[in-house]
């Protein structure tokens, strides 16, 4: 398959949490494909399979909802302020600042006893008053909606997101503040129910179109080498097995087009292939396990860049000892596309990320949490490395339906290694620290 930024677009895009947007600055554990796979649908009460502490639903503080004719609204809005000791990411003259976060949603769905429409808009601003050149306005746009056909299901959806590409992620080759880009998806989908065995051909296609970027003191240059469209065809096989034991395989080729190459880079235009099979068990509702693996290969069309393939899979344990208390680990192994078009040799990198966190209910409206987090990129065609140790601990309180406050810590450790090769490395070289605090307040109508 293609990078991240193309497979966060297979499903409905989540409307991020401060912590993430403005707290965690490498690409984010937990963008995983198990949740598309095996969707946990709406959060359930207590001990059900799938269900934390975090995402279970607690009646005497769920937001009354808005009911206009058969569609149900939910908005909801978010004030943020936090402190950054090290804003760029400096190896050598850390300079921290204040920042503040602004969140906004609206999500809309009917109410209907079949099919389905939704649709939903959100905002994520972060300022930093002491250098705004680090900025950033994020929004997305998603409309969706399923036909049933008999015991079929028809499915399609559009999204639109403008983001950025982070100064302090993976694989930021030395830009030197937020990169903005566009990305639309188009999905369509169905499901065809056979006893317990289900058939889900899907297609997508994305297109991305990337904005200049700064590099340094420099003028902004232009990125137009990673404008791309991307066309992903597939085909799931689902079964269930038993109740709450289901399996999945899955097979799948995608194509990367870059639609502006340069006279002196040959084009990175390739097509992929993966097989993937997987398992969804739960076990007296205290364990859940689910695991995801396969075998993904990329053909380029230049013969200036290798051939590309290996393993990839990703688990998720969660581990449910009282109902108080929730541990969860998860691991991950996938190929992403690269964004340096000075390296011709780079093709892509290979992306292993994990955490394990700890969810706990100290009192009925006061939630813990805790976790630990690593990250590392292997570039394919280059000896250069980068790696991401993260470490972060958090306290919500739910003040009633529609207020909840939040305070969050985050710590980053972050090493870059060249591999002797610094003037065409796709990473920056060397090692800096990142602490980060964030007080947030949270409404919900």
């Amino acid at each position: 398959m293609s990078g991240s930024k193309t497979r966060l677009l297979c499903g409905v895009l989540p409307f991020a949490g401060v912590l993430v947007a403005s707290a965690a600055t490498a690409q984010p554990v937990g963008q995983f494909l198990l949740n598309r796979y095996f969707p946990d649908g709406i959060p359930g009460y207590y001990t059900e399979p799938g269900v934390t502490v975090q995402s279970r639903v607690q009646p005497e503080y769920q937001p009354t909802e808005i009911r206009a004719g058969s569609f149900i609204i939910r908005p909801q809005a978010s004030e943020a302020v936090g402190y950054n000791d090290n804003l760029l990411g400096s190896t050598t003259s850390k300079q921290g600042g204040a920042l503040l976060n602004t969140q906004a949603s609206l999500d809309a769905a009917s109410d209907w006893s079949r099919n389905s429409l939704s649709a939903s808009i959100n905002v994520n601003d972060t300022v930093y008053p002491s250098l705004p050149s680090q900025n950033t306005t994020i929004w997305s746009g998603s409309l969706g909606g399923t036909y049933d056909i008999g015991r079929d299901q028809a499915q399609a959806g559009y999204t639109h997101l403008s983001t950025y590409e982070s100064p302090t992620g993976v694989n930021s080759r030395g830009i030197s503040a937020p990169a903005p880009y566009d990305l639309d998806n188009v999905h369509i989908g169905y499901t065809s129910q056979f006893g317990r065995f289900s058939l889900l051909p899907r297609f997508d296609y994305t297109q991305m179109r990337f904005s200049p970027a700064t590099f340094g003191s420099g003028p902004p240059q232009s990125q137009s080498f990673q404008n791309r469209n991307v066309y992903l065809g597939a085909l799931e096989t689902h079964y269930e097995f038993s109740p709450q034991h289901n399996a999945v395989l899955e097979v799948s080729g995608v194509g990367n087009d870059y639609v502006s190459a340069t006279a002196l880079v040959p084009t990175q235009n390739s097509i992929g292939y993966a097989v993937r099979a997987g398992l969804d068990y739960a076990v007296n509702g205290v364990w859940r396990f689910r695991a995801l693996a396969g075998y993904e290969l990329r053909e380029f069309q230049s013969s200036a860049y290798q051939q590309q393939g290996a393993p990839v899979g990703e688990a998720n344990v969660i581990w449910t000892p009282t109902g108080l208390t929730t541990v969860t680990a998860r691991v991950a192994r996938t190929i992403e596309d690269t964004a340096n078009a000075s390296t011709i040799s780079v093709t892509g990198y290979d992306y292993t990320s994990a955490q394990l966190a700890v969810d706990h209910e100290y009192l009925r409206n006061v939630l813990l949490r805790s976790y630990v987090a690593y990250q590392r990129a292997d570039y394919v065609g280059s000896p250069a490395t980068e790696s991401f140790y993260q470490f972060g601990l958090g306290a919500t309180w739910l003040l009633d339906r529609n207020f909840r406050l939040g305070l969050n810590y985050n710590f980053l450790d972050h090493t870059g290694d060249t591999g002797g090769q610094p003037l065409s490395s796709p990473v920056k070289g060397g090692s800096y620290l990142q602490n980060i605090m964030m007080l947030e307040l949270h409404f919900r109508i």
